[in-house]
């Protein structure tokens, strides 16, 4: 925290490799699951703490301005879990502001299905969706 009050973002990013680092050096490392069952579909509590890890790691190389570095730690974690909407939102902003516009697009509609199948209850009844949708309607 204090790296990042500071503005040390690379110094923070450092940080969160040593802890990545360190869950990579540890034996009999599972991240399917908790009991080693890789059928199962919620990520195991380590695998939770890698993409958290990541995806701070990643904020602090777009605070930095290292959007490539941010890029390819959000796509570890999309990787890791493609329903991950801070990554994917920083994806997209990361996209948008490298012009790379077909790219941006993709993770526009993965936001935006994202958001409709967890409001689909209440589509289907015709009630309004809970909170507002992760794309303006004016990236349409």
């Amino acid at each position: 925290k204090a790296l990042f009050k500071g503005k040390k973002f690379m110094g923070a990013a450092e940080k969160f490799t040593e802890a990545l680092d360190l869950i990579a050096q540890r034996p009999n490392n599972k991240t399917s699951s908790e009991n080693g069952d890789s059928t199962s579909s919620k990520p195991s509590s380590l695998t939770r703490q890698i993409i958290t890890l990541t995806n701070n790691r990643s904020a602090m190389y777009e605070k930095a301005s290292h959007p490539d570095l941010a890029l390819s730690d959000c796509d570890v974690v999309l990787n890791l879990d493609p329903t991950h909407s801070k990554a994917r939102t920083r994806r997209l902003r990361i996209l948008e502001s490298q012009k790379r516009h077909t790219e941006a697009l993709v993770e526009v509609c993965a936001l935006q299905l994202k958001y409709m199948n967890d409001n689909r209850p209440k589509l289907m009844l015709g009630l309004q969706p809970t909170g507002t949708p992760p794309v303006s309607q004016g990236k349409i």
